[in-house]
């Protein structure tokens, strides 16, 4: 009979991960007459496949229907299931309201359900009711997130709320450790920290600061000479062993691929266009992540954006329904475009739909193409702001402008060194592989050989500039730049063009630097001003500035203590290897952390 159950809740997961509601609500009410017994697993799973898609009235239906499934008993994850289901449709007054008669009703109101109503009061700008629900969780001690952090934080529109909620949050620090927190079985990354608080401030106050009065970034000068560099003896003279061919094997990408790369990238431009009813004109396709700077690693996914003529984006806000909150309208819009882009490839028979993330800061689809040679999965999402494409510009413009240095192929060294001795990935609690990608770039600033660089502007990125809105109504088809139109010059690095004598040198040299000469306590990784670092707004740990979000950390909100002294151990002893001038001191360094 257990083994029963558990197919049943494998069946209906597997409709929530596909966004099949109706499928999923299909096999959970056919359960019984089969002589299975619904568990509490499938109930949310059925929940979650309704609250995927925004569809309010099913997860109700399922709610309501919970008398007549004795065995489908709600726990601690289902309340906050059914609410989330109201708040991704926008139904945030009905959510609230549903919210106070659960708890009247005495039900299981944990984390999740908490946090999908302190979402609502965000959707709804209600932060003094947000206030509340955070004092509630305070006396009930149900555990905070990082999730309600945000949530909250949303709420508020002016500084005096913000510190107002900051306050509230502090007393769900150190929470981990809780029964509580264990008996909901909640992830330990999620946990508040002071830097996570500080960070949150800051960021708030940049939100909210005037336009005018915001610093401004430093743009992009002419290359500073050694002599000027303060930090140019970082270039030591010692010569540099030399890495084994093995190692270098492992660099190898598939971005030989190019030309499939435009493909899907095309076809996604099209069933786009079909799924909200719009030209192939009014889409275009920008590929961005490591696969635009030439830093991927075997087998990574391609990262894709979507971007829609300005028209196309305002009827899209449009149909989903204005408020007075435009950063809540872009994410439902978004959120809106994907469900239907995930029905249109559902249709197609090219693609295959592996996840849809609707939680995430950025809400995406995890796609697959059939028939593909590349046989890797593709992350898409819509981003009219295009800060992703900005970030990733950012690095492939630093990679063509180092010339005979290869970047691209001291990222994918640090990154296959950082997997290897398990200090990688953000789920981990270490650096994403873009952060990675920002401590070699600022490496080779601190050496001279490259300038401060600022992010390009929206308008020199977008597809559709609006000064040219004309001319692109005319326009077939948006072309296959990779960073919008108009950059021709802007094409994928391509791993015939690299340098394999540089890279080491240069990966050696980085160890050393961030060992002995970053002052890991006072300086910041920032590429806007690497010989005048912003001032940090904490200290102890590893500090990751974003070159497109002044003021935001890429590091600190993941990096506990902790892991940030391992972090820092694992660096000193790949430089300690080096140092050693061994004939195995390479294979010392890329050895894993798991073997011997």
């Amino acid at each position: 009979m257990q083994c029963c159950c558990s197919l049943g809740v494998s069946l209906v997961a597997s409709c929530d991960r596909a966004g099949l509601w109706q499928q999923a609500i299909a096999v959970w009410v056919a359960m019984p007459g089969l002589r299975l017994q619904p568990s509490g697993a499938t109930l949310n799973a059925a929940l979650s496949a309704c609250g995927r898609c925004s569809e309010w009235e099913q997860a109700l239906g399922v709610w309501a229907a919970l008398s007549e499934v004795p065995s489908s008993r709600a726990d601690w994850v289902s309340s906050g299931l059914v609410l989330r289901a109201f708040e991704r449709s926008g139904r945030w007054v009905e959510a609230l309201a549903l919210f106070k008669e659960l708890a009247g009703r005495g039900a299981a109101l944990g984390t999740a359900a908490c946090n999908a109503a302190i979402s609502s009061c965000a959707l709804g700008r209600q932060w003094v009711l947000a206030l509340e629900l955070l004092r509630s969780m305070a006396d009930q001690k149900v555990p905070m997130t990082r999730s309600t952090r945000n949530a909250a934080l949303r709420a508020c529109s002016e500084p005096l709320e913000a510190a107002l909620v900051l306050g509230l949050l502090r007393a769900g620090l150190g929470a981990s450790g809780s029964e509580a927190w264990k008996r909901q079985t909640l992830p330990a990354h999620l946990e508040l920290t002071e830097l996570g608080l500080a960070q949150a401030a800051s960021q708030f106050e940049l939100r909210m600061a005037p336009a005018g009065t915001r610093d401004s970034v430093l743009s992009e000068a002419e290359p500073l000479k050694a002599s000027q560099c303060k930090d140019a003896d970082l270039e030591s003279s010692r010569p540099c062993l030399p890495m084994p061919q093995d190692l270098f094997s492992r660099l190898d990408t598939d971005d030989e691929h190019v030309p499939e790369l435009q493909q899907l990238r095309l076809s996604l431009q099209a069933q786009a266009a079909a799924a909200l009813r719009l030209e192939p004109r009014q889409v275009h396709c920008h590929l961005v992540g490591s696969r635009l700077y030439g830093a991927a690693l075997p087998a990574a996914d391609v990262d894709l954006v979507l971007e829609l003529q300005h028209s196309a984006a305002n009827s899209l806000v449009d149909e989903v329904g204005r408020t007075l909150f435009s950063q809540d309208d872009s994410r439902r819009a978004i959120v809106h475009a994907l469900l239907k882009l995930r029905r249109q490839l559902e249709l197609s028979e090219a693609w295959l739909v592996e996840e849809m993330a609707l939680d995430a800061r950025r809400p995406s689809l995890r796609i697959r193409p059939f028939g593909s040679p590349t046989a890797v999965s593709v992350e898409v999402t819509f981003d009219q702001s295009l800060s992703t494409l900005a970030k990733s510009e950012l690095l492939a413009r630093a990679c063509r402008s180092l010339g005979h240095v290869d970047l691209g192929r001291l990222i994918r060294l640090l990154r296959i060194w950082a997997d290897a001795r398990g200090v990688s990935g953000q789920r981990r609690g270490f650096l994403s592989g873009y952060a990675f990608g920002l401590l070699a770039l600022y490496y080779c600033q601190r050496r001279g050989l490259l300038p401060p660089l600022c992010p390009k502007e929206k308008a020199e990125l977008s597809a559709f500039p609006e000064q040219d809105r004309e001319t692109n109504e005319a326009r077939k088809m948006p072309s296959l730049t990779l960073f919008g139109q108009g950059n021709a010059d802007a094409t994928a690095i391509a791993l015939s063009q690299c340098n394999v004598d540089v890279a080491p040198s240069l990966l050696s040299g980085l160890f050393r630097f961030y060992a002995y000469r970053f002052d890991w306590d006072k300086e910041a990784v920032s590429i806007t001003s690497p010989h005048a670092p912003p001032t940090r707004a904490s200290q102890g740990t590893l500090w990751v500035e974003d070159p497109v979000e002044p003021g935001v950390d890429l590091a600190g909100p993941y990096l506990s203590s902790r892991r940030g002294l391992r972090f820092r151990a694992e660096i000193r002893r790949a430089a300690r290897c080096l140092s050693a001038a061994r004939e195995d001191s390479w294979d010392q360094v890329f050895r894993r952390r798991d073997v011997g």
